[in-house]
């Protein structure tokens, strides 16, 4: 079984585009890190509840939404567009950690899974991140890929150690690095607080 099959075969993920063997790898490690901190949270429901939120995902590596995100940004980026569509700067193999960029963009596909409403919630809210940044002090308004600190107060903010403060651009920002950092390094977390309310309010709740 190639790893692209077993991509399918156990998250329900579909891949398109150029990637190689070690860009699947990535997304392979991902997935089981995931799993392993979900499992972590709900004894039992690791597996299920990967299969339940993040099946069906669709990778791509590059592609249009990636080209006009970059454009607009002034820098590469990934997006998630419309929904369950993880659009892969191709050169993300060269961050810092791939595997938390790859769970960060995962957290917007939960986002938008776990929303209220028909429209992304990590444009327009109504999911978890809404939730998290009122839990955390703030406001959700606007876009929420671009609506800032929403007035988190500072001592809930994210440190510039976590990623250069990345979580602070924006609310789905904010939920984003929340389960990534969760996943891969607890400690960057602005407040130990918020595994407790992923926990309560995203695995625990949503089985």
């Amino acid at each position: 079984m190639t790893t692209a099959d077993l991509l399918r075969s156990e998250y329900g993920w579909k891949i398109s585009g150029t990637f190689n063997e070690t860009h699947l790898a990535v997304l392979l490690m991902a997935a089981q890190d995931l799993t392993a901190f979900a499992e972590a949270q709900a004894p039992g429901s690791g597996q299920s509840w990967m299969r339940r939120w993040l099946s069906p995902v669709h990778f791509h590596l590059g592609g249009l939404p990636q080209w006009v995100t970059t454009r607009l940004a002034g820098h590469e980026m990934s997006v998630v567009f419309p929904r369950l569509d993880i659009w892969l700067n191709a050169n993300f193999l060269t961050l810092p950690n791939p595997r938390h960029h790859i769970v960060h963009e995962l957290a917007h596909v939960l986002d938008n899974h776990l929303s209220t409403r028909a429209l992304p919630a990590a444009i327009f809210g109504g999911g978890p991140a809404d939730r998290l940044v009122r839990e955390m002090g703030g406001t959700p308004r606007g876009l929420r890929f671009s609506n800032g600190a929403c007035g988190i107060p500072p001592v809930n903010q994210w440190a510039v150690a976590a990623g250069g403060g990345y979580g602070n651009h924006a609310s789905a920002e904010y939920f984003a690095e929340a389960l990534a950092w969760s996943v891969y390094y607890p400690l960057n977390l602005p407040t130990p607080t918020i595994v407790n309310w992923l926990k309560a309010n995203v695995f625990l709740a949503v089985r």
